[in-house]
C-alpha cells in the first residue's frame, strides 16, 4: 500500500509541475497582458475624463463670455457716440458749434488738428463771448455725449472778450 501511495503522490506531484509549468508559461504571460491592458484602459479612461473636464470648463468660459459679448453689445450704441469714427468728427463739430452758440458765444475760428496719436483729434477753437460765461462753456463741453478733454483754454480781454480753447476729443480711429 506504500508503494501505491508513493506512486500516487508522485503522479500529484508531476500533476502539479505540469500546472506550474502551464502557468508559467501561459497563464502568467497572458495575465500580464491583461493588467497591461487594464492599467491602459485606466489611463485612457483617465485621459478621456480629464478631456471631458476640460471641454466642460472651456464651454463653460465660452458661455460667461458670450455672456459678457451679449451684454457689451447693449451698450455698443452709447460707445458709438462717445467715441465717434473720424467720419462723425463733422457731426461732432455741429453740436459743439450749436451748444457754444446756446450759452452766448459765437465761434470766429476753428481748426482741426488730426496728430500722430490714435485715437485722439485736437481741435482749437477761438470764440467770442462774455468771460463771465465760460464756465457755461465748460459745462456745455462737458455734457456732450463726446469723450472730450479741454486741454487748454487762453482769454485775453480785449475790444471783444476772446476765449481761445484746445479740445482733445477721443475718437475710434485717427487718419491723417
Amino acid at each position: 500500500m506504500k508503494l501505491s501511495n508513493l506512486h500516487n503522490d508522485l503522479l500529484m506531484i508531476r500533476i502539479y509541475a505540469v500546472l506550474f509549468v502551464f502557468n508559467l508559461l501561459i497563464v502568467f504571460p497572458y495575465s500580464i497582458k491583461a493588467i497591461n491592458a487594464f492599467n491602459k484602459r485606466n489611463e485612457l479612461k483617465s485621459d478621456l475624463t480629464n478631456i471631458k473636464i476640460d471641454m466642460e470648463t472651456k464651454l463653460e468660459q465660452l458661455r460667461q463670455s458670450s455672456i459678457v459679448y451679449s451684454e457689451a453689445l447693449t451698450y455698443k450704441k452709447d460707445l458709438d457716440i462717445a467715441l465717434p469714427s473720424n467720419n462723425d468728427v463733422q457731426n461732432y463739430l455741429v453740436s459743439l458749434v450749436e451748444s457754444i452758440s446756446g450759452v452766448g458765444y459765437v465761434l470766429t475760428d476753428l481748426t482741426v488738428d488730426f496728430r500722430e496719436e490714435k485715437g485722439e483729434i485736437f481741435i482749437n477753437l477761438e470764440m467770442e463771448g462774455s468771460p463771465s460765461n465760460i464756465g457755461s462753456v465748460i459745462d456745455v463741453l462737458e455734457s456732450l455725449p463726446r469723450i472730450t478733454e479741454i486741454q487748454d483754454i487762453a482769454v485775453s480781454f480785449n475790444e471783444l472778450d476772446d476765449i481761445s480753447m484746445v479740445v482733445k476729443v477721443f475718437v475710434v480711429e485717427a487718419g491723417n
